[in-house]
């Protein structure tokens, strides 16, 4: 059935081809303008008078590689030159009986639809005119809200740990994902507006970057290795897919006919370093990296070579700030100290990555490139630890990646072009537990804190990725239309015997506070509960009474516990047993067409159709339906100068949907992988084994009620791919030629979004002594988490932008948005829910975790060259400035107030809503001066120094959400409850200086 229905789409993708370039032949078609790795050339060729010129040929040369492209003007005396490679370019215009006009320095950059009109003056002889280049900033074509970061930008901007994809957090809309630490789970980073982390589409060279199990970011390469790319965040064309948030299309760098290299080294130490608010001493801490590239011709004119290379180490440490008295309770216990301790710990990264790009001339119209990209790595915190988790708690990665693309550009005249890219990639990532003893998990809720040590709950995980893709573009261009077709084809897979999720397989207790006032019996803090050495008499006697006749009061108990008093006493222990290795595979195809309509000289129509197919593995419906994207866009110039732009644009966007759950659902089945949930006192058969926990391998015959007290993952049978309805006006304002501001208004609606609930919740905890095994919404079954498309979100924000492009030696780009997201989920990591009520969606609908309500962030380059002494000469500053106000946080009870069984609780004091708390806001300041010394005609040299929190503002990052019943709320401002200082638990870094030198040959 698959093999048929892909078989039918080929055929529709084929007819409807046939159909357009018909239509293109017959009726004056043309091909979209720009795509993802390319840009293009239009304007308009006429004589003094205003006349058009018709045939009037346009010939654009890249002054770098010689690259050459030309086209004829039409009847309407318009040219359009599609699919150019970024790159500044000569352009020319001739005509029999006119002299020609050469346009210089025409710097053209990815997705950019530049216009360069010419005027043609009569001459008898071979006359040829120059003209500087001056390519507006307000593109009168175009429509979706984007902005790219160009070479300066990359080569010139402060980005902590060269990072180049923190460029994108330089743009409107775009905010630093707000979701937990995910470690091995890790989203993109980004949220583009208030859409989840995970619903983007990174794209390197025109193809996928993006962890499938996840989507998070495969490795990349060294910022050196970027020429520049591309931030769409909403309204693209249909040539853009797989995305409900945002796109990042990235473009490498190639070769040109000279040689050039670079080498580079950054250092940054603890003398350096300001100390964090949060610790006691400036610990240890160095940070160097280091590279360079080289590239030149192979053959000059023809065959071009680039390579890259960079090595990042790290020297750290975390601060685990866990209170000394769990820690003495644990070792008394029996835990080793290697699995509780505190103070700063040391741990260490490093990575390499490497690029190897080849650009290769075939013929007069025929281009190939290849690119090999290689990185590795190491993270001794890549499942995060520190504060009130201890390192026992976090993981070791080590990640091998390897990618091979190429693409090849087709000019079968000079209106119909072919684009083909292919990739393959291999990736495989290991996380190991840094707990040496194999577990358990221990979760302690001390008010206001939550502890955690002992082996992560998901550890280890090892993890293999083999992914191909192939894309074919097919453009032609005539006339007033400018059509774009193509089909995209993306499969993932994880082999078989390679990768394994041992879902809690070394066990997770969790210690809260008891109350057996209904069995005339003491309360117990969480502590208390832990620590046996803090009980008083009264609750050790209570204690030692109950287990002494356990058997009697709770059935499933052979014999009792003696000295309970002097033993701990958890609230829950889960343990998995069984098989967490599995394969799987998922293929995702699309087809689209994209049609923009010069209806006249000041107004654009573009109309886009997108179809997109994710197949899934079974237990889930076998494709996530076959999804209809239609795009609409306008473009408006009012007064016919290029002054002014008035935009709109509607669209429906399709998402992809990540992997990593559907292996979880596919092993957390009851069969392959099943989890018992013993409660207090079964708890007591669980952490009172040897090592705090069951062997691993079969699940113990003699644990009572296993069926009832389990958890089990299951797929939703309707589930379908998540999307969005976009929509967005906008008005663009050209200043002055080197000045624009804009006013922008994006409306995001996003529709059957992933996450997991638990179907089967306690709804009668009275029922009986065990309210699992009588309670639940279907009795006799365990917890049923099923994975599900049926998350809805929404977002409005109003920016307002202003950019400057180099001029008298300044640059600068700002913005500020107005906002508002709202969703009523969270992910679909069963651990990060914190609902309330499962069973009631709709009441968990209120503002997002990426809800920013007030962001504003500059960033500029300012040539300090003023001085005619050498001392005072070859200066620049950078900087970027990012302000954002409060963002919402989920207060929480601690325990399970309303008895639905929920581990961890995600019960909220007082009956509150979700996320009604406001956290603090966020101001930070980055910098870096940069003196260029020349050292020879060929040779230059810069030393860089750089600040990150310039002025070593305090951030907050982390802060105390629980409150425990009988502890006071915090206080409220505008409705909001805030974070108050007692409550502070980390901060984000403190101001750290580096230094650097390059070297530019």
């Amino acid at each position: 059935m698959r093999r048929s229905r892909d078989r039918t789409c080929c055929r529709l993708y084929v007819t409807l081809s046939v159909f357009m370039v018909g239509c293109v032949l017959v009726g004056g078609a043309s091909g979209q303008s720009a795509g993802a790795t390319t840009a293009s050339l239009s304007g308009t060729v006429t004589d003094p008078t205003g006349a058009v010129i018709v045939r009037a040929t346009v010939t654009a040369t890249n002054i770098a590689t010689k690259f050459t492209r030309t086209a004829l003007t039409g009847e309407d005396g318009t040219y359009v030159i599609a699919l150019l490679p970024p790159g500044t370019y000569t352009v020319t215009a001739a005509h029999p009986g006119f002299a020609a006009q050469v346009v210089r320095n025409v710097s053209l950059t990815v997705g950019q639809e530049a216009v360069v009109p010419f005027t043609l003056s009569p001459a008898a002889t071979t006359e040829v005119i120059e003209v500087m280049a001056d390519v507006p900033l307000v593109e009168p074509t175009r429509t979706q809200s984007s902005t790219t970061i160009d070479q300066r930008q990359i080569d010139g901007l402060p980005i902590n740990r060269r990072n180049f994809l923190d460029f994108t957090l330089t743009t409107a809309g775009v905010t630093p994902d707000r979701m937990p630490a995910q470690g091995a789970a890790a989203t993109s980073g980004l949220s583009f507006n208030g859409q989840s982390a995970r619903q983007n589409n990174i794209t390197i060279d025109g193809l996928d970057n993006n962890d499938y199990g996840s989507s998070s970011v495969r490795s990349t390469f060294s910022q050196e290795a970027i020429r520049e790319f591309q931030v769409v965040n909403s309204s693209y064309s249909a040539e853009f897919g797989r995305a409900i948030g945002g796109v990042i299309n990235i473009v490498t760098r190639g070769g040109t006919n000279d040689f050039r290299g670079t080498i580079f080294s950054f250092l940054r130490t603890r003398a350096l370093n300001a100390r964090n608010a949060f610790a006691v001493t400036n610990p240890p801490f160095q940070q160097v990296q280091f590279g360079g590239t080289l590239s030149g011709p192979i053959r000059r004119d023809r065959h071009f070579f680039f390579g890259s290379f960079e090595r990042l180490t790290l020297s750290a440490t975390h601060q685990v700030t866990i209170n000394p008295q769990i820690v003495e309770a644990a070792q008394a216990l029996g835990f080793p100290p290697s699995v509780i301790r505190r103070g700063d710990l040391p741990f260490s990264e490093a990575s390499s990555m490497g690029l190897a790009r080849g650009d290769f001339q075939l013929g007069p119209n025929d281009t190939l490139w290849v690119r090999y990209n290689l990185a590795r790595g190491y993270n001794g915190s890549l499942e995060p630890w520190g504060g009130l988790v201890a390192e026992s708690n976090g993981g070791v990665g080590r990640l091998r990646d390897h990618t091979l693309s190429a693409g090849n550009t087709w000019i079968i005249s000079p209106s119909i072009i072919n684009e083909t890219r292919f990739m393959f990639a291999h990736r495989r990532q290991t996380v190991d537990p840094l707990d040496p003893t194999g577990g358990p998990e221990v979760r302690i809720f001390e008010t206001p804190e939550v502890i955690v040590f002992g082996r992560g709950a998901l550890l280890p995980q090892p993890r293999t990725e083999v992914l191909w893709q192939v894309v074919n573009n097919f453009s032609v261009t005539s006339g007033r239309h400018r059509l774009k077709m193509g089909l995209d084809w993306y499969r993932g897979e994880a082999p078989p015997g390679t990768t394994s999720i041992p879902i809690l397989f070394g066990g997770q207790v969790l210690f809260q506070g008891l109350d057996f006032s209904a069995i005339s019996g003491p309360a117990f803090t969480a502590l208390q509960a832990f620590a046996p050495s803090r009980r008083t008499r009264d609750q050790i006697e209570f204690l030692n009474f109950l287990g002494e006749n356990l058997p009697i009061l709770f059935p499933g108990f052979s014999a009792p516990i003696p000295d309970l008093g002097h033993r701990p006493i958890p609230a829950a222990f889960v343990q998995g047993f069984g098989d967490g290795s599995d394969t799987l595979s998922s293929v995702y195809f699309s087809w689209y067409a994209q049609d923009d309509i010069r209806l006249r000289s000041t107004l654009t129509l573009k109309l886009g159709y997108r179809f997109d197919r994710q197949t899934f593995p079974p237990p889930f419906p076998s494709s996530g339906g076959n999804n209809s994207n239609p795009r609409l866009a306008v473009a408006w110039d009012p007064t016919g100068r290029g002054k002014i732009l008035v935009h709109g644009a509607y669209g429906i966007f399709y998402g992809s949907v990540q992997l990593g759950p559907m292996f979880a659902v596919r092993i957390v089945n009851g069969t392959k992988i099943q989890t018992p949930v013993l409660p207090f006192p079964f708890s007591l058969l669980g952490f009172l084994q040897p090592g705090f926990r069951f062997p691993e391998g079969r699940v113990p015959r003699d644990l009572p009620s296993v069926g009832e007290l389990g958890r089990i993952f299951a797929a939703d049978p309707r589930f379908k791919n998540g999307y969005a309805h976009q929509s967005t006006i906008g008005v663009n304002y050209l200043v002055t030629p080197d000045l624009a501001v804009s006013l922008t208004y994006q409306m995001v609606r996003g529709l059957h979004l992933f996450l997991s609930r638990n179907l089967n919740p306690i709804v009668n905890p009275t029922c009986g002594p065990i309210p699992a095994t009588c309670g639940r919404v279907f009795p006799g079954r365990p917890e049923i988490y099923q994975f599900e498309s049926s998350g809805d979100s929404y977002y409005h924000g109003l920016t307002v932008a202003v950019e400057r492009r180099m001029s008298r030696k300044l640059s600068f780009r700002a913005h500020y948005t107005f906002s508002k997201a709202i969703d009523d989920f969270v992910d679909w990591r069963v651990e990060n829910q914190e609902t309330g009520n499962p069973l009631n969606l709709r009441g968990e609908r209120a503002l997002s975790l990426q809800d920013a309500r007030h962001r504003a962030v500059l960033s500029g380059l300012w040539d300090l060259d003023y001085g005619k002494h050498w001392l005072v000469r070859g200066y620049t500053f950078s900087t970027i400035v990012t302000l954002t106000s409060g963002r919402p946080y989920n207060l929480l009870a601690g325990v399970d107030l309303n008895g639905d069984g929920d581990i961890p609780p995600g019960d909220r004091p007082a009956s509150l809503g979700r996320n009604v708390g406001i956290s603090p806001g966020y101001a930070n300041v980055d910098a870096r001066l940069v003196r260029t010394l020349s050292l020879g005609d060929r040779i230059t040299a810069q030393l860089i120094l750089e600040s990150f929190n310039l002025f070593n503002r305090v951030n907050i990052s982390e802060f105390g959400r629980v409150f425990l019943p009988g502890t006071p709320l915090p206080p409220k401002k505008d409705g909001r409850f805030i974070v108050t200082p007692d409550r502070y638990r980390g901060a984000f870094a403190a101001r750290q200086i580096q230094f650097g030198i390059k070297l530019l040959f």
